[in-house]
């Protein structure tokens, strides 16, 4: 359980990957488009460096 601001908590339950970034934005509308922008660049990155084929399913690599 992480703590953010106002005291507001955030629990990142097992398996999942949970992160946060900063920007500073002229335009707060575009936020929204922003975050999944972000999330699809994370997951592309992660798959493309962290999984290798074993048997027909994708098993992350810990090193």
């Amino acid at each position: 359980i992480y703590a953010g601001r106002s005291k507001n908590v955030w629990e990142s339950p097992p398996g999942c990957l949970m992160f946060s970034f900063t920007s500073q934005m002229e335009d707060a509308r575009k936020l929204p488009l922003m975050q999944y922008v972000v999330c699809l660049a994370m997951t592309e990155a992660i798959k493309e460096l962290c999984c290798a084929k074993v048997n027909n399913s994708a098993v992350p690599l810990i090193q």
